[in-house]
């Protein structure tokens, strides 16, 4: 991954530790996707109202938050209200707890049940299979809001910017004909603005990684072979991304408009 297209892709506005413009990525036939489309963020509770403009200006025209009912009515994301950004919701996970597992549906208690003696990379990869599987509806709204060209750019956010959000842009950057390869590195290199963001909240958390470098960061927070391993299962599940959007619901214009959309 180019060292300076990395840095134009990172929007370094306050308050937000890892905000990324999804464009200058080689697609397999030698097109690139587009600047100013799709932007990957972390939680923007705390953005500035600088920032807050400098999206704007940006282009952003809507904001999709991907984060839990709770989280998003405790920390109310700053555009919520806003007269410039169309705002949506889409809990893109559900609201119950992995801990609380015995309220869901049978199969994600019993998918959950399968995975409960895994740890650490190997149980975050299992588990972003199993939101792929059981949250087809959820993942289809995501993905026809941006499919919807009057909807763009936009912006869709999580938490801290990784799993919910590093699902949906690997889908878009999968549609869009980008290799697996980069989609990895685009997701594995969240680590390094996780790093920061890690590092300011050091006191709270009690967990000191201020010596780390970012790729051994990145390699407990986000290693590769989680979305490697993802990847895979959307590979062997559903034959590639494009059918997997079309196993969601996603219709061939829909498809199109995204790639179409992103991809220049």
């Amino acid at each position: 991954m180019s060292a300076s297209l990395d840095k134009k892709r990172h929007l370094e506005l306050g308050g937000t530790r890892n905000i990324r413009d999804l464009g200058g990525y080689q697609t397999v036939d030698g097109r690139t996707t587009r600047w100013k489309t799709m932007i990957r963020a972390d939680n923007l509770e705390k953005l500035t109202p600088d920032g807050q403009r400098a999206l704007v200006d940006y282009g952003v025209r809507t904001v999709i938050d991907l984060r839990q009912t709770v989280p998003m009515l405790r920390s109310p994301n700053p555009f919520s209200g806003s007269d410039d950004v169309r705002y949506t919701h889409q809990n893109l996970i559900g609201d119950i707890p992995v801990g609380e597992m015995a309220h869901a549906s049978p199969e994600i208690l019993k998918a959950f049940q399968q995975i409960e003696s895994l740890e650490g990379p190997e149980w975050t990869k299992q588990s972003y299979c199993i939101w792929l599987d059981f949250r087809k509806g959820q993942f289809y709204e995501t993905l026809a809001t941006l499919a919807t060209p009057s909807a763009l750019p936009a912006l869709f956010h999580c938490n801290g910017g990784k799993d919910r959000t590093g699902l949906i842009a690997a889908l878009v950057l999968g549609l869009a004909g980008v290799p697996n390869k980069t989609i990895v590195e685009d997701y594995a290199i969240t680590g390094k603005y996780l790093l920061s963001r890690h590092i300011a909240s050091e006191a709270e958390l009690g967990i000191n990684v201020s010596d780390m470098k970012w790729q051994e960061y990145r390699d407990l927070a986000c290693p590769p072979k989680v979305m490697e391993g993802t990847l895979c299962h959307i590979e062997q599940q559903y034959g590639s991304v494009e059918q997997y959007a079309i196993a969601v619901g996603l219709s061939g214009g829909q498809i199109a408009s995204i790639r179409e959309s992103i991809v220049e």
